[in-house]
């Protein structure tokens, strides 16, 4: 973060995973730890030095969160404590109380920026393994929300990589009507470039789409 913090950096965005709330039992198994402690974990990271000086070199802090800092590996609707979980990730963020994401269901919200649509994605809170990725709600949230923008460029956060060629890796692939739904979608946008950016493997990969003849349309 020492490294971020001397360049001339405006905005952080977290992608998730910005701590491990969850209690690793064995490999990928883990159980959530009682909000007590994840909140104790939260306040750890945001004392620390290194983070300390990124907060006071940037203007802004945004983010999402993934399983781990959603509160158990592979989190998904079923999580019985998601609702306090999404309290303590606004608050580590410093959201301000009167935001939308303080009430509604879920940590997805968009912003403004002069050109550039910012969409940030909740991959967690809705999501039914075999089904849905987003759930229904925030789909029709998404679509109406870049239908009515006028941003040349959409930026996407997602927590959950939106395709991986790293074996066993928790993507969108997993979601093939979802994925596939995003990338018709996209498609369909005459006007707007898009540019989806997400975390959880711990490596750098870039990926190109090409949904229509002319090139590509989407890139990851």
């Amino acid at each position: 973060m020492d490294a971020i913090a001397k360049e001339d950096v405006e905005e952080w965005w977290w992608l998730g995973d910005i701590g491990y709330l969850d209690h690793r039992l064995f490999l990928w198994l883990s159980q959530p730890h009682p909000i007590l402690v994840m909140r104790q974990t939260f306040q750890k990271i945001k004392s620390g030095a290194s983070y300390q000086r990124l907060l006071h070199s940037v203007n802004r802090v945004r983010g999402i969160w993934d399983d781990h800092d959603y509160g158990v590996n592979g989190g998904d609707a079923t999580y019985s404590e998601k609702k306090e979980s999404q309290q303590l990730l606004l608050d580590f963020l410093e959201e301000p109380h009167d935001s939308a994401r303080r009430t509604r269901p879920g940590v997805y919200d968009s912003v403004d920026i002069p050109g550039v649509l910012l969409v940030m994605l909740d991959g967690r809170y809705f999501r039914q393994p075999g089904h849905t990725l987003l759930g229904e709600k925030q789909w029709t949230w998404l679509e109406q929300t870049i239908q009515d923008s006028h941003a040349k460029l959409v930026i996407m956060l997602s927590g959950t990589p939106f395709h991986t060629n790293y074996f066993g890796g928790d993507n969108w692939d997993e979601f093939p009507e979802d994925q596939m739904r995003l990338l018709h979608f996209i498609d369909k946008q005459q006007h707007q470039q898009f540019l989806i950016l997400s975390g959880d493997l711990h490596l750098a990969q870039a990926t190109c789409w090409t949904t229509r003849q002319e090139g590509a349309r989407c890139m990851k």
